[in-house]
């Protein structure tokens, strides 16, 4: 449907305003896409990888709330603590 569009907008502006038109019509298209192509990419990559840490450290603490009998029972408290204080710092690296 955009193509279309360029297409019939490229007709018109040709025989409106001559072949510089559709140059810069055109040329801005792609320009911006490219732009927008290379702005995009790496700041959904890096939301992707702020949203995975994120929901690796919330996993951490509902675990340890739902096991917390458990861990108590087994004495697995310093386990917990580090892989607690281990995904809160991936968390920290990929915020920064």
């Amino acid at each position: 449907m955009q193509i279309g569009m360029m297409i019939f907008s490229s007709k018109l502006l040709f025989e409106l305003l001559g072949w510089k038109s559709i140059s810069v019509a055109w040329g801005m298209a792609v320009g911006l896409s490219l732009f927008y192509y290379l702005l995009v990419q790496p700041i959904s990559r890096a939301v992707f990888n702020l949203d995975q840490k994120e929901g690796d450290f919330r996993y951490a603490h509902a675990r340890i709330r739902e096991f917390a009998e458990s861990i108590a029972f087994y004495e697995g408290e310093e386990m917990e603590k580090h892989n607690s204080e281990e995904a809160f710092q991936n968390l920290l690296k990929a915020s920064y």
